[in-house]
């Protein structure tokens, strides 16, 4: 397993134990984080091992892909993070 490969799987069981704690429904099997929100939307996390992104399926923003950049995820499309994109449309702290 890459040392991005352990970051990703990190990362995303960090953000299933927050959700799960602030009582949001969250499935993760490690390489994969799904949520979904009592309005019905849903959103897919997964780590994509050949590009070694962390890649995300919004139903507000749409699909967003993630680079580790000094120990954050950082969107290929801009300077915003995962975690900022997330707390943003989530309307939950992910500190």
């Amino acid at each position: 397993m890459s040392p991005l490969s352990v970051e990703a799987f990190r990362t995303l069981n960090f953000l299933f134990e927050i959700l799960e704690n602030a009582g949001v429904d969250a499935e993760c099997d490690g390489y994969s984080l799904a949520i979904d929100l009592p309005d019905g939307r849903h959103y897919l996390l997964n780590y994509h091992g050949v590009t070694q992104q962390i890649w995300l399926a919004s139903p507000l923003t749409g699909a967003h892909h993630f680079k580790l950049h000094e120990g954050e995820w950082i969107s290929t499309r801009g300077s915003d993070t995962l975690m900022n994109i997330l707390e943003t449309e989530l309307a939950i702290s992910l500190s």
